[in-house]
């Protein structure tokens, strides 16, 4: 599903007005599209509140469909349409007659009592387009809907969010139902615009489809594109065909890390996983995975160093994918270490997955790093925050940036988050929502690395394992009965074999093999 900026969707409506497309045309679609979603919860009256530019006009359609249906539909405006649709979409509605109020001339008793006597409540207020805070009486109005136990419902995107990066300052309308037109807007996607939209309903019709690929630059992860992507596993097959992976991490304070990304790799299916750690970080691997082939240096210094890599250079012909970080600790000789080992891999032409303390390192290399190719990393906003030397606030939700560092670093970028980002080396831009709190845990971005690196190793082809990978996660912990707070990774890992059983039997359903 393609996903848009607010300033590509209103190239695509231009593109649609130049094709013959009229704009008032696609208002009326839109208040259509709303209308009938209202007739559907069959609850009288409703109140439409009404702002100022082609939302609200979309507004005024609306309250005039519902009105010609037989419903008791009324406008709350906050004042006159500055647009030529919303403008005669008002005075059709006014010749009805319809009623239309302004708040301007509403006592704070009588909108309440408006508001309290509406079964429905429809915010066509402010657009996509929208930035900034909501102040004044719009805010009060908006703070008094949001405290009614009514149905309330948003034209395009809720009223305060910002259709960029989800972003609210201040109050912002809570829908439980946005009805959103063309394609979805990445505000939509992102925290704490995702938590104010309510059930999204996107209704495509009018956009060419060509229009809307030609200018749409971000995707959404979906079910449908998980299951395109998974990897066949012929029956003729061997360890070998599915390729190796070789995690490099552990520390004295941090021995978990390396068992849950090496768990990950084995759980997707790689034939070979291998584990580079310190002496005690070995031991737990070996014990908690016999399958994996875990090795360790000869001194027991509680961490890694230059020194090590010579343990790594008789593996590396074998080796598809090295994942580096997970547990790795920050001691100094560790960053040289790491510094080295990515130099290596990539001139060797192998995938590398840079993860957790693995990026703190990077951080600090990163300029004499810049432009190796088969690097991927996945920093989750305070790791990016390093990185960049940007705050999180600054980094957090913010595409621009994501894509102007990967083309910057010439690498692949996964930013973890409620709502995740991943940015191609080609600059391809997919968001995921799948998941939940439970896995905002310790270990969880660990085994999300393992299971990139596992599939990786299958498909030697970076973006799609980061699509399987972030959806296997995600979907695994949403499928665990268990309550969010009680979710262990671990769990979270047994749980891909339920992901994998469902996938297989949608292709089986859908014909695919």
């Amino acid at each position: 599903m393609y996903v848009a900026f607010p300033e590509e969707m209103r190239k695509i409506d231009e593109t649609a007005i130049d094709d013959g497309i009229p704009s008032i045309l696609l208002m009326e679609h839109a208040a259509r599209s709303v209308a009938t979603l209202v007739r559907e919860l069959g609850k009288d009256p409703i109140c439409v509140l009404c702002g100022t530019g082609n939302n609200g006009g979309d507004g005024y359609a609306l309250a005039r469909l519902l009105s010609n249906s037989g419903l008791h539909a009324f406008v709350i405006s906050i004042g006159e349409p500055k647009t030529g649709d919303a403008s005669l979409n008002r005075k059709l509605f006014l010749e009805m007659p319809g009623e239309c109020l302004a708040i301007n001339e509403l006592t704070e008793e009588k909108l309440g009592k408006l508001l309290d006597g509406s079964a429905v409540i429809v915010d066509a207020l402010f657009g996509t387009g929208f930035s900034g805070s909501i102040e004044g009486k719009t805010a009060r109005l908006i703070e008094k809907c949001n405290e009614l136990d009514r149905t309330r419902i948003s034209v395009d995107i809720p009223s305060g969010v910002d259709g960029s990066n989800g972003f609210v300052e201040g109050t912002a309308f809570r829908a439980d139902f946005t009805v959103t037109f063309g394609v979805p807007k990445v505000g939509h996607f992102f925290f704490p615009g995702r938590s104010y939209a309510g059930r999204l309903i996107v209704e495509d019709w009018g956009f060419p489809h060509k229009h809307i690929e030609e200018v749409s630059s971000v995707k959404l992860l979906t079910e449908k594109t998980a299951r395109r992507l998974l990897p066949h596993r012929p029956p003729n097959s061997h360890k070998g065909t599915f390729g190796a992976t070789l995690v490099v991490g552990g520390s004295e304070l941090y021995g978990g890390a390396p068992v849950l990304t090496a768990r990950g790799a084995l759980v997707v299916g790689a034939g070979l996983v291998h584990c580079l750690a310190p002496r005690e970080v070995m031991r737990q691997v070996r014990y908690s995975h016999p399958e994996v082939i875990a090795f360790c240096p000869e001194r027991d210094i509680g961490h890694l160093s230059p020194d090590d890599l010579k343990l790594i250079e008789g593996i590396l012909h074998r080796i598809d994918v090295v994942i580096v970080g997970p547990g790795i600790g920050r001691h100094p000789d560790t960053g040289e270490f790491v510094k080295r080992l990515v130099a290596a891999a990539t001139s060797s032409r192998k995938t590398v997955i840079v993860d957790a303390d693995g990026l703190y390192h990077y951080s600090v290399s990163q300029k004499c790093l810049k432009g190796m190719p088969g690097v991927l990393l996945t920093p989750h906003p305070g790791e990016l925050s390093t990185l960049t030397g940007l705050s999180v606030t600054e980094v957090r939700a913010n595409i621009p940036l994501f894509r102007e560092f990967v083309k910057e670093r010439k690498l692949a970028l996964l930013v973890k988050d409620s709502t995740s980002t991943f940015v191609s080396d080609e600059g391809d831009t997919w968001l995921s929502c799948f998941g939940n709190s439970g896995l905002a845990k310790g270990g969880s971005g660990d085994l999300l690395s393992g299971a990139i690196g596992g599939f990786a190793a299958q498909t030697g082809d970076v973006a799609r394992s980061v699509l399987l990978g972030t959806y296997f996660l995600g979907k695994a912990a949403e499928l665990i009965e268990h309550s969010e707070a009680f979710m262990q990774p671990g769990e979270v890992a047994a749980g891909f074999d339920k992901v994998f059983k469902n996938l297989h039997s949608l292709n089986d359903v859908a014909g695919e093999k």
